[in-house]
Order: C-alpha cells, then structure tokens, then sequence
C-alpha cells in the first residue's frame, strides 16, 4: 500500500515521490500511477453519486491517509490534494489521483502522457476540411489505433471534452503545472459528474479508492464547436462486470441502515417474503439468510467467488441473484429497501 506524496526530477525524469505503510520512501514511474499510489481495499462499498465539481473543496489528507494506516516520515511532506463534498449527507474524501484514473481514460495508457507538457497537443489535434461548418478531432496517439478500440470504446468523447471546452484544457494543463511544483494535484472543471464510486466507511466518512465515470455535463460553454461534441460526455454506459464472465449487469445501489448494514429487517421481510418464497417447502430463514448474503456481496462490491457466505456457496447465491433479476423480484426488493 502506497501514498503518493508528489513529484521530484529523478535521473532527469519525473517520477512520483511516495510513502508505503512501513514509512518508507519510495519512487513510482509515471506509467504506473494507474494502478499504484494510492490504498487499495479487499472490501469496499460502491454507490451511485451525481455531484457538482465545484462543490469538491481541498482538504488536508491526513484524514484520508489515516483511514489506511498511512504515516509519514517527518522529512517528507504530502503534496497530494485531496478533495472532499457531501452528497445526501455523505461525506466523501477524494484523492486527486483517484479522480485523474477516472477522468483520463483509458489511464493505463494516457495518464502517464498527462502528467508531461503539451499532453493535449501531442495527443490529438482538430482537422478542418473544405466546407465544414466545425472542426473534427483526430486522435493519434496510441490508445486510438483500431486495435485498442474494443477495449476502450469511448475515449473520443473526453478528448472533445478536453478540447472544446476551456475549464476542461484548463484542468489538463494544471496536472503538469502542479506537477512541476512537486505537487499531485488538478484544478477542476466547470461540470456535473455522474460515477460510481468504490469506497472505505471509516469514522461516519466515505473515503474514495475509484471511480468509474458514466458521464460528465460540462457547466461552461465551448470556445468552439466540434463535430460529434456532446452537451453530456459520456464515460461508460452506467453497467459494470461483476464477474469474471461476460455477463454485465445494472449496478445496483444497496441501501443501508443507519448503522450501515444491509441485512433486511423484521419488517421488510414479512413484506419480500410472500413474493420470493414462491415454492412451497421452500425454508424462509434459508432464503431470508441468501438474500442477506446477496444483498452484502453487491453492498461490499467484491467478485461473488471472495464474499463470505451464511448459507450455501457462492454459485447459490449468484444463481439466485440472476433467478431474482429475471423474474423482477429484485427490483421490487430494491424498492423495498429504498425506504429504510
């Protein structure tokens, strides 16, 4: 586990300067900010969150880091922004490189370039052709080879995104700027953001490990028109793998107690019950313990094979999560729950 602290000129490169759980100082390429820098987390929660960029305010990351045991050498100071907002009376902390995985897609192969000077320039640029009204982007950096399309299907929008509107240059430029100060950190833009968000409930506090973008409504008008620019970026599609196959389906948002569990009490179950024990035999605590289970392994966001089960295996309750899908009972379940 690591926390990127910021950036130092190693070798005549610039490289992310972090701090691993046992305090120790270590460096990490450009290329590998995709996947190393900040803490990860066997078990995590996912939630739906729709909120306003400029209601992210920066706050020191202590909080943050001390939800992951994280502790800095007195030497060393942290230069990682961290961002925090309420939404529904969540409070959410938001590292910034968190926020740069999920904005510069596909990152494995575009962050590293970010983080350098002229990242928009050397990416893409606009081509006019006689008569056209507007412009048209032409991306020619790697990730827009055909190969890569099948794997990264929406990574024209961004980058009209980026071009067009001026808060969004805006915030790609100050990645290298701040970059250059020794600092990880993003000027944001002007726009509404939809994603997913996988998190760490610690202290009444969600703290963010990643986001899955669905779209993005850009708040400031474009400086010019290109062909095929959106009102609303659209990230992905809403729907996440849960497994390994290729089976896809809608993200559910679990709701929770005010203790934050999942299990359904008493008083829901007397009213799910009649619906979802539609064989005769069929044990009630059995099936009442399946949904729990259930209901945990989506609210927890792990594959079905690592959550822990009360009753059965994890094929039983994957079975019975696609039988309930199928016939519409968990999205009158969902209703259920919605009003806990």
């Amino acid at each position: 586990m690591e926390w990127v602290c910021g950036f130092a000129m190693e070798a005549g490169r610039l490289e992310a300067v972090a701090v691993n759980e046992d305090r120790r100082r270590t460096t990490i390429s450009l290329r590998d900010l995709h996947r190393r820098g900040v803490p990860t987390a066997l078990r995590t929660s996912r939630t739906k969150v729709c909120v306003n960029f400029q209601e992210f305010r920066p706050r020191p990351s202590h909080e943050y880091r001390q939800c992951f045991c994280i502790e800095l050498p007195e030497d060393i100071c942290d230069n990682h922004q961290v961002f925090e907002f309420k939404e529904n009376n969540n409070i959410y902390f938001v590292p910034a490189l968190v926020l740069m995985r999920a904005l510069f897609q596909p990152a494995v192969l575009v962050l590293p370039d970010i983080f350098l000077n002229n990242a928009l320039e050397r990416a893409c640029h606009l081509r006019w052709e006689p008569n056209d009204e507007a412009p048209e982007l032409i991306i020619y950096a790697l990730w827009a080879y055909p190969s890569h399309r099948h794997r990264y299907a929406n990574w024209e929008n961004p980058f009209r995104w980026f071009m067009a509107h001026p808060s969004a240059t805006h915030m790609l430029d100050s990645v290298h700027q701040h970059a250059l100060e020794g600092r990880c950190a993003l000027t944001l833009p002007k726009a509404k953001l939809e994603a997913n968000f996988d998190f760490v409930e610690y202290g009444g506090r969600r703290f963010v490990t990643g986001i899955r973008i669905i779209s993005v409504t850009p708040l400031d008008k474009p400086a010019y028109q290109l062909k095929k620019l959106k009102s609303v970026i659209r990230y992905h599609d809403g729907h996440d793998n849960f497994e390994s196959g290729q089976h896809q389906y809608n993200l559910p948002t679990i709701p929770r107690h005010s203790d934050s569990s999942v299990d359904v009490s008493d008083q829901e179950w007397q009213v799910i019950e009649p619906f979802l024990r539609r064989r005769a035999g069929t044990c009630p605590q059995l099936l009442r313990h399946r949904l729990n289970d259930v209901l945990g392994k989506l609210a927890e966001n792990v594959s079905w094979e690592k959550h822990s089960y009360r009753t059965g295996n994890w094929n039983d309750a994957a079975q019975a999560y696609r039988r309930w899908k199928r016939r519409g009972d968990f999205e009158r379940i969902l209703k259920i729950l919605e009003k806990r």
